[in-house]
């Protein structure tokens, strides 16, 4: 079953979604790959919106950072390790696990 490629708009559309929500937005797994594929097309087609598009989804991965940071720092602090109501994706994932025991290993050299 082929999906529609992302658009421009769509791509603003979350970024909007994650900049309102103070948790992460849910994304479907294969969203970086569609980024992907879609600034591939751009980049030798339409120069202005593939950096526009760059742009938008850098700040989207931004804000997306920011958010498994404090959500990395909450799941120590309240000792709830559960990352599968998150929204993450699978990279995101593995970035949450690894601050996750970042933080721990910290916490636990300064008590």
């Amino acid at each position: 079953m082929a999906e529609n490629p992302l658009t421009f708009s769509e791509l603003r559309k979350i970024q909007k979604q994650e900049k309102r929500q103070e948790d992460l937005s849910e994304l479907e797994d294969n969203f970086i790959l569609r980024v992907s594929n879609y600034l591939e097309m751009k980049k030798d087609v339409d120069n202005r919106e593939y950096k526009s598009a760059k742009r938008v989804f850098d700040k989207i991965t931004g804000l997306r950072q920011e958010k498994i940071v404090k959500q990395a720092k909450f799941a120590v602090k309240s000792d709830n390790g559960n990352s599968s109501e998150l929204n993450l994706l699978p990279r995101e994932k593995e970035l949450f696990l690894e601050l996750k025991n970042v933080f721990q290993d910290f916490n636990q050299n300064i008590e």
